[in-house]
């Protein structure tokens, strides 16, 4: 029977649907396929890995071919180490690059990757703690880290022996390794295997480890595609930590699957410089990214403070969607964002869409594609409704399910909710019910919309980082005037703020409110531990009586009851009552501003820190207040204007004058008023940028460049531990002569540094050139018989001559102009041979017009003031031509901080020039390496990693 050709090729059609059905259900049960499938259908597309504000124009580029051949040259590494397969292998890393290729190579080696996350160094024990910990939990797991980070991993207790492998390793024998073929083909998972690690956030002990299976990851971003509309035309930003799923699933997994591109960025960048967020999703045609309430409101006030420079010039219309999560989202902030971006002429025609999710949820699992409009008239916004494959429900107390509008605790259930703690049963069967995960949220739902009211679990969330609060809680417990297992951490949201507040209520172990002087301390204590563990300064401090700190029957406080009461002004007469007492004492001890240029500087005080005027003490240090670089900058825009001084004045200034009386002084006085004309020649290199605490100072010494604006940010860091000088070099101001030798700069600063400390012991450093002047000063103080206990040396041998005689004019000015971020890196080597035939002038007009202009106006410089500083930069120079090494530091360690060299490899520099430090060292030397490069290993993205390590060293040498 013949049969007919219609049928014959539905058969055939039927046949062949089946096939691609049975491969796609094969494919989905191993994630390696992902990156496989995309590396092959997508060979033009990638991520793009952002180091600085300076490499937003100049990233650097993986495709996902080359991302693929990385990961099984990685893989190869690894299994020629005899690694069983499943065994735990932690990921340790500081930036995106390592963690991603490093995470795909560990699942073509058949590995299981537990990504962590930068460990905390303000709480003293609690990183080995942490290591000890995930050593136990992830039966005796591989750490692979860079070596420059083996520190944090290393301090463990005695019984513990970590097993760990450095990428250094790695790619020192990666040229042999490449002369290999390596194949793609891998053996099959199951959608039911495991395949990442990710830790909870550990907010109310240690954390949990997370296990995301194939499945679940597959069914994640198959919802998430759907639910963002991505396509392979799409680019997403990212700027959340891998060790976050946010970043590890939704923000690199997800967007592979269609092949769109991926613009990876470290947090601070952009938290720090909203600027930089919009120049990013402009310049990279960001069409997804994401952005908590906190970064929405900092949106918000960066385009209100700076409207006329984004009217009609910011353009983001191929920004489709701002996620939002990690915090409540205040529905007045998205109102006034989105009526900011429309008066700016933006053309923002995208969502912003609060949401839910958690690690154990693989991400967002709840949008509200409505926002704020569909929660007009309230304060805060719901999260709305669950995507494809996800169901929620409210339960009772006694897990019953709630009618609609009534309040309960939130479960969830589908393919894309994790299916266990790793080698945590306990916690894993007290985590679901009848197949349903308990989030530990409380909500309600009305009509298919999740509104949420609270945790069961609180945390404080800090610039989207979770801290818990039950081990902030253990550390204020040793608070002299609290009464140990009597005190709250709680989190409260006042009506009408755009943020959670942070409060601490309680037990006062002394006689409130009579001793007055107690409370006092026990305040200023409080206020300094929350800091040291969670950067951010406590909204409310508050001492109750014994009554309202009455424990339950199971001996717990009931945090939520009091915080019901704080919100609903049950302890107004009590806040009332400590506020009486702090602000008599402010009177008693403060300084108040006593003329009107005071009063102004105080204004701006009150409005760079967002603190009550009348709060604020004429004699208090800004950069003790918290100023950072940032707020130097604001606070010079701020002085410039009313002052009307010119937009070159020096900044330098108010670190030489940092109180408000100080510099009111300076500024009205008639040296002040002389200075425009003729400035005043007096000169003292020492800027104080940290003067508070009581351990030994630390003394750093300027870079090839004469200034220290660098060392603002680094110096934050020392806040209550020990004071931080910087030294900067003669000839900035006019009546300056620049320094004519060596031996002179170093006796001047020696002087310096003996005037403002008499005897040691003493603590030197010095950054890139500014390290050979710190060795000299060091041997001359003990050639004085004075004790030096540490000398830090940043990045610079020991023999410069060679270098500086290569330096000529062009090319100093090309790397004070890199230094400065007017332009890139690439950029300073294209145009030295460019620039060398022009005259100076037109050398410097060249650099000057392609600088940002913003950058030119935050370091108030105009073309006659850079010329200046490129002189004096040559003047530094000219005194190495003709300095070399001789003697030795006889009472302590030299320890070398290295980075990226400016030429050549940091094991070339290490071994052939850094090395040779030993010959000028009685004793050792100690060589540490530090993330970064030479000029970057102290910006805004490293200087968090550079003060831990530096830090370390200065323990090690007992300081």
């Amino acid at each position: 029977m013949k049969v007919p050709l219609k049928l014959l090729k539905f058969v055939q059609q039927c046949r062949w649907l089946a096939k691609q059905a049975s491969n796609r259900q094969r494919n989905e049960t191993d994630i390696r396929q992902i990156l496989v499938r995309c590396a092959r259908r997508y060979p033009g597309r990638g991520l793009y890995y952002v180091a600085s504000v300076s490499g937003i124009e100049n990233p650097t580029f993986t495709t996902y071919m080359e991302l693929l051949n990385r990961a099984v040259l990685i893989s190869s590494f690894l299994k020629a180490k005899g690694l069983s397969p499943g065994r735990v292998i932690v990921l340790y890393f500081n930036n995106h690059q390592d963690n991603i290729e490093y995470f795909w190579g560990a699942l073509f080696a058949g590995l299981l990757p537990c990504v962590l996350g930068p460990l905390n160094p303000s709480v003293p024990g609690k990183n080995s703690k942490m290591v000890s910990y995930l050593h136990r939990l992830l039966n005796k797991p591989i750490f692979l880290t860079r070596q420059s980070q083996c520190a944090d991993l290393t301090k463990m207790t005695e019984e513990d022996t970590l097993d760990v492998l450095t990428a250094d390793e790695l790619e020192s024998k990666v040229a042999v390794m490449t002369k290999r073929t390596h194949s793609h083909r891998q053996n099959g998972g199951s959608a039911y295997d495991t395949t990442l690690l990710l830790l909870t956030s550990g907010s109310t002990g240690m954390p949990k480890a997370v296990e995301l299976t194939h499945g679940n990851i597959f069914a994640a971003s198959q919802a998430k595609t759907a639910s963002y509309n991505l396509k392979c035309d799409d680019t997403v930003l990212n700027w959340v930590g891998f060790d976050h799923v946010a970043c590890a699933v939704e923000n690199h997994i997800t967007p592979m699957c269609v092949g769109a591109n991926q613009v990876h960025v470290l947090a601070p960048l952009l938290i720090n410089d909203v600027g930089s967020f919009f120049k990013m999703i402009e310049h990279y045609g960001i069409t997804l990214t994401f952005a908590p309430n906190f970064l929405l409101a900092k949106m918000n006030a960066c385009l209100r403070e700076n409207m006329e420079q984004y009217r009609g010039k910011l353009d983001l219309s191929v920004l489709r969607r701002i996620n939002s999560g990690g915090e409540a989202n205040v529905v007045e902030t998205g109102q006034q964002l989105l009526e900011a971006l429309e008066k700016a002429d933006a053309r923002f025609a995208g969502c912003i869409t609060p949401g839910f999710g958690m690690t154990e949820t693989c991400a967002g699992c709840i949008y509200n594609l409505g926002y704020p409009f569909v929660d007009a008239g309230r304060e805060l916004a719901s999260v709305g409704r669950c995507v494809k494959g996800v169901q929620m429900r409210i339960v009772d107390k006694d897990g019953k399910e709630t009618s609609s509008g009534r309040v309960g605790a939130l479960q969830i259930r589908g393919r894309m909710v994790f299916k266990g703690y790793f080698n945590n049963p306990v916690a894993t069967r007290g985590s679901f019910t009848d197949g349903w995960f308990k989030t530990g949220d409380c909500g309600f739902v009305v009509d298919g919309v999740l509104t949420l009211t609270g945790r069961a679990n609180d945390s404080i969330i800090v610039n989207g980082i979770n801290y818990g609060t039950s081990e902030l809680e253990r550390h204020l417990e040793s608070v002299p005037g609290i009464t140990k297992s009597f005190v709250a951490v709680l989190t409260t949201r006042p009506p009408g703020s755009g943020h959670e507040h942070l409060a601490i209520v309680y037990l006062p172990s002394f006689a409130y409110p009579d001793d007055e002087e107690t409370l006092v301390k026990t305040h200023a204590a409080i206020r300094e531990r929350t800091v040291l563990y969670c950067s951010k300064v406590p909204e409310i401090i508050l001492p109750l009586p014994q009554k309202a700190m009455e424990k339950t029957s199971l001996g717990k406080l009931p945090r939520g009851q009091l915080r019901k009461q704080l919100e609903g002004g049950g302890f107004d007469c009590h806040l009332s009552k400590v506020e009486e007492i702090l602000a008599k004492r402010r009177q008693v001890l403060k300084a108040s501003p006593a003329t009107p240029a005071e009063s102004t500087l105080a204004t701006f005080w009150s409005h760079i820190f967002g603190v009550p005027q009348e709060s604020l003490d004429a004699e208090e240090n800004f950069f003790e207040r918290g100023g950072s670089s940032l707020e130097v900058i604001r606070y010079k825009s701020m002085i410039v204007e009313h002052f009307s001084l010119d937009d070159n004045w020096p900044v330098i200034r108010i670190m030489q004058y940092p109180t408000i009386r100080s510099l009111a002084h300076h500024l009205t006085s008639e040296t002040q008023f002389a200075e425009n004309v003729k400035p005043n020649s007096n000169y003292d290199p020492l800027i104080c940028l940290q003067p508070t605490g009581s351990r030994t100072p630390i003394f750093f010494i300027h870079p090839g460049v004469g200034e220290v604006l660098i060392f603002v940010n680094l110096a934050k860091y020392f806040i209550n531990e020990r004071p931080f000088y910087a030294l900067r070099a003669r000839g900035f101001d006019e009546g300056q002569t620049y320094f004519e030798s060596m031996e002179e700069m170093v006796e001047t600063y020696t002087r310096a540094i003996e005037r403002k400390q008499p005897h040691g012991p003493y603590a030197l450093a010095g950054y890139s050139y500014g390290g050979v002047v710190a060795f000299e000063i060091a041997k001359k103080l003990e050639a004085r018989n004075a004790e030096v206990k540490f000398v830090g040396l940043v990045n610079i041998p020991p023999h410069i001559k060679s270098r500086m005689l290569e330096i000529n004019w062009t090319d100093g000015f090309l790397n004070l102009s890199y230094f400065l971020e007017f332009i890139t890196k690439a950029e300073a080597k294209e145009l030295a041979s460019q620039l060398l035939p022009l005259s100076r002038r037109e050398q410097l007009d060249y650099v000057w017009h392609r600088a940002p202009k913003a950058r030119r106006a935050e370091l108030g410089l105009d073309v006659e003031r850079l010329e200046k500083w490129v002189d004096l930069a040559q003047s530094l120079l000219a005194c190495g031509r003709a300095y070399e090494p001789s003697g030795m530091v006889r009472g302590c360690d030299l320890t070398v901080f290295y980075a990226e060299p400016l030429k050549g490899t940091k094991t070339d520099w290490l071994v052939n020039q850094l090395q040779d430090w030993a010959n000028y060292a009685q004793q050792n030397v100690q060589y540490v390496e530090v993330p970064g490069s030479h000029y970057t290993l102290m910006n805004q993205l490293y200087v968090g990693h550079f003060q831990k390590i530096f830090k370390d060293s200065l323990a090690k040498a007992g300081l």
